[in-house]
């Protein structure tokens, strides 16, 4: 689907707000599209993760990060890691789940809150 019109104007929107050194956050689709314009691959992964699951911190380039934390996966396709990248995320199944690059924050996972169980009766 890289062919959508709106796929290319995002890419280039990014390489605008890269030329100003904006900060961006990209999770997911928009982790690929940034690390992308980065020049790195996107391809299908190894393995398909959907669901909760633990990734494990391999950086200390942002400090005070938990060594791990439990995010939401939904995804079949990885990004690799762009030169000038810092991995900062990996999971058991995948080394490549999220990266640093200058003022960029890139995830393939999703932050959203934890499962929430109901107290009710």
């Amino acid at each position: 689907n890289d062919n959508l019109p709106w796929i290319a104007k995002e890419r280039q929107l990014i390489k605008e707000l890269l030329a100003q050194d904006k900060p961006m956050f990209g999770a997911c689709f928009g982790g690929q599209q940034l690390a992308m314009t980065l020049g790195a691959t996107v391809k299908d992964a190894p393995v398909k993760e959907v669901g909760w699951a633990p990734v494990f911190l391999k950086s200390d380039v942002i400090p005070d990060l938990p060594e791990a934390s439990t995010v939401l996966h939904w995804h079949q396709q990885m990004f690799t890691i762009p030169n000038g990248a810092q991995l900062l995320y990996s999971s058991a199944g995948l080394k490549e789940q999220g990266f640093v690059y200058g003022a960029l924050l890139v995830c393939s996972f999703t932050l959203s809150r934890w499962p929430i169980t109901s107290a009710r009766s």
